[in-house]
């Protein structure tokens, strides 16, 4: 499957983040082209193989610099013709180049994740559930804020039937131990609703195929109402 750009395409933002990620793998890779001859001028100099053994540290330099771009800059995504497309990496040791192309119309939830790709080094992942599976997409380049707001759009947009259509279901996020609501936004097909910050549980009001959207900090969830009992959350 290859990446194909289209004329109507709505392509996602990047974070301004990625020019700090520039910037530090353009310093990686100065400092290994800069240590090969310095290096092999001391080894000339004071007649020691010492610095031929710093020398082995620069393919570590590179392998980071390489891991950086990949996991941290590199991607595009879209939206067209009710698909959303995309191009980037998956996380290892040396990472593939994937390519997805996923119906919104077969979208049933959107979330984010983390995981760490080197130690203390965290990627954000896009985990797309479907009826019969989970694809995991690195967006740590993109712009959460403006993904959030294109994707609600897009799963508004395209609105599948869901007959017969039940109302009145009640919607409750159970909050954790640790948990701040000002970072707390809730969204049911586009507008933002109010709750009491001072309850344990935050309840709504919602129907079969209304698109609800949850943003708590830099993280979301996109999920589409398809079952009709009370439906409970875990906010994490």
């Amino acid at each position: 499957m290859s990446y194909t750009k289209h004329i109507d395409d709505k392509s996602f933002k990047k974070t301004r983040t990625i020019y700090l990620f520039y910037f530090l793998i353009a310093i990686l890779l100065l400092i290994g082209v800069c240590s090969v001859p310095y290096c092999l001028s001391l080894v000339e100099e004071i007649n020691s193989y010492a610095p031929l053994i710093v020398l082995g540290f620069v393919p570590v330099l590179l392998y980071y610099a390489y891991q950086g771009y990949t996991m941290l800059i590199y991607g595009e995504m879209s939206v067209s013709n009710g698909n959303i497309y995309y191009r980037g990496y998956d996380k290892g040791w040396f990472p593939k180049k994937i390519y997805a192309e996923i119906p919104l119309s077969e979208i049933h939830s959107i979330s984010t994740i983390t995981e760490e790709i080197i130690r203390n080094i965290p990627i954000e992942l896009l985990c797309i559930k479907t009826a019969d599976s989970s694809i995991f997409l690195n967006v740590s380049s993109f712009a959460k804020t403006s993904m959030l707001k294109t994707l609600t759009a897009q799963m508004l947009e395209c609105n599948p039937s869901l007959t017969p259509v039940h109302e009145n279901i009640t919607l409750n996020l159970h909050k954790p131990a640790f948990f701040y609501p000002r970072y707390l936004r809730v969204f049911i097909n586009g507008n933002e609703h109010t709750f009491n910050k001072d309850s344990k549980v935050y309840s709504f009001q919602v129907r079969t195929g209304d698109v609800v959207s949850i943003k708590y900090s830099n993280m979301f969830r996109i999920f589409r109402i398809i079952q009709s009992d009370t439906i409970d959350l875990s906010l994490t």
